[in-house]
């Protein structure tokens, strides 16, 4: 992985670095990079056994913003501060009137981990679509 030094200040700045590198390392283990070689996707449609298990129906996946974002993060509309949206989703973590509000990674996510062959340890996830 690669970082511009002038963006991370800046995401370090918003309290985002944390969040950001987690969401590319989990594109490096294959997170939305392999799901079409493995059969999970077709490109607007996440199948996987275990996630599929998890969502509880097709998980939607975001359809818009080119070929970085569309068919390989959750839909943006959807799972909305998922650490696994196309955008980042909430970017102030010291708003007073939301100081439970961040960025996330749901057992969607781990579930998905999972379909692509890892083996994962006992977790509590934090669900917030819907």
């Amino acid at each position: 992985m690669q970082f511009d030094s002038a963006d991370a200040l800046n995401f370090q700045g918003q309290a985002l670095w944390d969040d950001i590198v987690t969401h590319e390392m989990l594109h490096s283990l294959g997170f939305g990079s392999i799901w079409s070689y493995k059969g999970l996707s077709d490109g607007s449609i996440f199948r996987g056994a275990k996630a599929h298990g998890v969502y509880g129906n097709d998980i939607p996946l975001e359809t818009s913003g080119g070929a970085g974002t569309a068919g390989s993060h959750w839909a943006e509309d959807v799972f909305k501060t998922e650490l696994m949206t196309g955008y980042i989703g909430y970017t102030n973590k010291t708003d007073p009137l939301h100081p439970d509000m961040h960025n996330s990674i749901s057992s969607v996510t781990w579930a998905s981990m999972a379909d692509l062959g890892y083996k994962l340890s006992s977790y509590t996830p934090h669900d917030m679509w819907g």
